[in-house]
């Protein structure tokens, strides 16, 4: 596979409350997994995600900003986004 490949079905995703299952009010939901480990471009787009929904999703937000170790609390009511307070992986 080339470095700037296609996207593919590289990886077998599925709710594990069963909600994307035939019938199911999230059947065929479609999937896209990032590696925050080892794609330097996943942990901003996965901020700009938790941006983008903190509004509707809140505690999604939040969980998003915690996994990524993101410091928030300075940027509260400002147009500004965080930074990050550690590239390194969760121990």
């Amino acid at each position: 596979m080339p470095k700037d490949g296609p996207i593919y079905g590289k990886f077998l995703v599925a709710r594990s409350d069963g909600r994307d299952a035939p019938g199911a009010d999230k059947e065929n939901a479609d999937y896209f997994v990032l590696d925050i480990v080892h794609d330097k471009f996943a942990r901003e787009a996965l901020m700009f995600y938790a941006f983008k929904c903190v509004d509707e999703f809140p505690q999604l937000a939040a969980d998003i900003w915690n996994k990524l170790r993101v410091n928030v609390a300075s940027f509260e009511n400002t147009d500004e986004h965080p930074v990050v307070l550690s590239n390194q992986a969760e121990a």
